[in-house]
């Protein structure tokens, strides 16, 4: 399974990444210590605003950890900053619920376009990963 760390800073590095997460990971005799497979980090520029973001994706074995590490990580910093973090979830279209809903109006599906999806406004500049088994 994989957490997602949402707005880390410009200046992360992928060794960041494993260092912020890894503490969290250490169990006590006799339970067995998770381990972090792989670190992403993908960073987006905002075409309209001109901003870039930067988000991180860490892969932990057992699948069963992240849940823990999830509620370890809830209000922490990562070098000064409040990052917040979750579970990461790939959309496709055996997951989508959105496929399920009935047909929303054109009224309001324009406004929902408008105002939170970025959709082709959004550019990925940068995606990094090192696996680290």
């Amino acid at each position: 399974m994989a957490i997602f760390i949402k707005n880390i800073p410009n200046d992360t590095h992928l060794s960041d990444l494993y260092h912020f997460v890894e503490p969290t990971l250490k169990r006590r005799f006799p339970f067995k210590s998770a381990q972090i497979a792989k670190t992403e980090i993908v960073s987006f520029l905002d075409k309209s605003t001109h901003l870039t973001e930067n988000h991180g994706i860490v892969h932990i074995e057992p699948e069963d950890e992240d849940q823990r590490v999830i509620r370890k990580l809830s209000s922490m910093r990562l070098q000064n900053k409040l990052v917040i973090v979750r579970e990461y979830v790939s959309r496709n279209w055996h997951n989508d619920r959105r496929l399920d809903y009935p047909e929303v109006p054109a009224v309001i599906k324009n406004k929902r376009v408008a105002d939170r999806r970025r959709g082709h406004h959004v550019e990925v500049i940068k995606d990094t990963a090192m696996s680290w088994q």
